[in-house]
């Protein structure tokens, strides 16, 4: 049952990047001002320009978002907590303090070391999208891997 656990995490990972890029621009758009494009930051931030670094930008995501899926699983699996809602209101914990975390290390250090200008000015609001997109992360990461759980245990692998 934990080799299906692990894998139902690591794909909730790689959706729960997806739909967590999707709220950020929604919600930036919410606010009537600039887009907030995460991908094209962080694409752009490796290959130092606009063009063709969105692509770049989203497999760095993907990936960050299947590695972050296994950890979060992994930790979901240390303290013993597999079972909806539980796994769902620590996948919302650990999504904050991931947040939390990647806010500060993408507002502070990859701002100021931005090869582009647009991407080096951040903002509060910037810095709470980000922290809410983690927070939508670990809420899908503890939704889906939770179901998984229970599709598991339909399918006899508990």
């Amino acid at each position: 049952m934990i080799f299906f656990f692990l894998l139902i995490s690591i794909l909730s990972g790689g959706l729960a990047a997806l739909v967590m890029s999707a709220s950020m621009r929604g919600i930036s758009r919410l606010g009537g001002g600039d887009e907030v494009d995460m991908v094209l930051a962080l694409g752009s931030f490796f290959t130092g320009q606009k063009e063709n670094s969105a692509r770049f930008g989203f497999l760095i995501h993907l990936g960050s978002g299947l590695l972050f899926g296994l950890i979060y699983g992994l930790i979901f699996s240390s303290i013993g907590i597999l079972d909806l809602p539980q796994i769902f209101f620590i996948g919302v914990g650990l999504g904050f303090l991931h947040g939390l975390a990647m806010a500060y290390a993408l507002m502070i250090s990859m701002a100021e070391k931005h090869p582009l200008a647009e991407f080096r000015s951040v903002s509060l609001i910037i810095g709470v999208i980000h922290l809410v997109g983690h927070i939508i992360f670990g809420a899908v990461v503890g939704l889906l891997a939770g179901l998984g759980v229970l599709l598991g245990s339909s399918l006899g692998l508990s």
